[in-house]
């Protein structure tokens, strides 16, 4: 083990051997640069494929080492070697005898590990933990997501590490407006859009942007370096879902057949029976547990038919199925299909509407809004119901001209926001 952790650290020998780690050659050498959020606590980081997460622990090492923190006492570790928990426990063990003082171990995919939240556990309530935080993550969100559950109490956070929202895209790569959307009343939010009115056409272009390359860093530098999108880009994320789903048990051509459903309904309400009928699939439990597992991963979004008077979701009536970054719509039609492409200019309403869902979602401490939002359907539909405090209804027309007479069921709401275009 020991020489399994001196592999994985060569900034024990020499503290800039860290600037020689391939991720964060390449983070560091991107124009503009990224800036991470680098908070340093016991947390176990739940994501997605491919969002960076390795890059984040090699970017904060690299940040502790230039402010001169003793880079012995920084440990990286993959947990790809690790076969069981017996082994993350003597690794813990062998890096509290290597190690004197201050220390944070950055353990990288331990959902490799199975049961790796009792090891965890142990970990925290036993002296191998004094002195030392531990930051953990995992490709496999929905086995890590369970794991973290299993730790109810224990001083360990749970964080989320998600492809970048439209306005952390925008802060990033065009102009940084410090607005906090969440804390504002509707009053407010239409007074600072009033204000933003001159830098319209630049969120525009941006948005335009946004909804090819979604939030994927790796995905946006590619389209800004070189002006387009490689297939192999496009592949390297289906093969990584297609690998988290074989972790599951789950038949790629079931998935197949439901991610062309999910396409060919996109944004429209259907049954998981009627779905599961067209597309061949054996029985709608089956298209309901993959899709429930594709939440899970944090790669969909299942919105609920909502009971505006009882201010409930209906679970047994029609669903809507939304990708969680705008990135994954292109993806998943390239990987049906058989050809990878910018298919955003097809699709660019229905994907403003996954976008506002997504950003729904986060608003409220991010998926912790069940209950809460869903759409209504009468004799039209609304396509967001947000119901809180108050009844709030959302509707988005993506066109350049509309009024408050296209707001559908409007009577039914305390508050109403109609998006468009440019209408304001």
């Amino acid at each position: 083990m020991e020489k399994e952790i001196l592999l994985q650290n060569p900034w024990w020998k020499d503290k800039n051997a860290i600037e020689n780690d391939e991720k964060l050659k390449i983070a560091l050498s991107k124009k503009p640069p990224f800036g991470y959020d680098c908070q340093l606590e016991n947390s176990i980081i739940l994501g997605p494929i491919q969002v960076g997460k390795t890059t984040f622990l090699k970017f904060m090492i690299y940040n502790l080492i230039k402010k001169n923190f003793n880079p012995r006492n920084l440990i990286y570790f993959s947990c790809e070697p690790l076969k069981n928990t017996g082994d993350l426990i003597e690794l813990f063990r062998t890096i509290d005898q290597m190690v004197t003082g201050k220390a944070y171990i950055f353990l990288d995919e331990i959902t490799y590990v199975d049961n790796w939240e009792r090891t965890i556990k142990y970990f925290l309530e036993t002296d191998l933990h004094k002195d030392k935080t531990i930051i953990t993550t995992g490709s496999n969100a929905m086995i890590l997501k369970h794991g973290s559950e299993r730790l109810p109490g224990r001083d360990i956070a749970t964080k989320i590490f998600s492809p970048l929202s439209f306005k952390e895209f925008t802060d990033t790569f065009y102009r940084k407006f410090e607005i906090k959307l969440s804390d504002m009343s509707i009053e407010e939010i239409y007074k600072i859009s009033l204000e933003l009115i001159p830098y319209l056409d630049d969120f525009n272009k941006f948005l335009r942007l946004y909804l090819q390359c979604g939030g994927y860093l790796k995905v946006i530098y590619e389209f800004l370096e070189n002006g387009f999108i490689s297939e192999e880009t496009y592949e390297i994320y289906v093969k990584w879902i297609l690998g988290d789903l074989s972790k599951l048990g789950k038949n790629e051509n079931i998935f197949r057949s439901i991610i062309n459903g999910v396409i060919r309904m996109y944004s429209s309400s259907y049954s998981l029976n009627a779905l599961a009928k067209e597309m061949e699939i054996p029985a709608h439990s089956t298209l309901s547990d993959y899709l429930g597992v594709l939440e899970e991963l944090m790669l969909i979004n299942n919105l609920y038919f909502f009971d505006v008077n009882k201010k409930v979701p209906v679970l047994r009536k029609q669903r809507k199925t939304y990708f969680t970054d705008p990135f994954l719509y292109s993806v998943f039609r390239g990987y049906v299909h058989g050809k990878y492409e910018n298919y955003a200019i097809d699709d660019e309403d229905k994907i403003i509407e996954g976008i506002v869902l997504e950003h729904l979602a986060r608003t409220d401490k991010y998926k912790n809004y069940n209950g809460f939002i869903g759409y209504y359907s009468k004799d039209k539909e609304t396509d967001f119901v947000f119901c809180k405090d108050k009844k709030t209804g959302i509707e988005v027309k993506w066109r350049n001209k509309v009024d408050f007479n296209d707001f559908n069921n409007g009577n039914l709401f305390d508050e109403k926001i109609l998006l468009s275009k440019t209408t304001f």
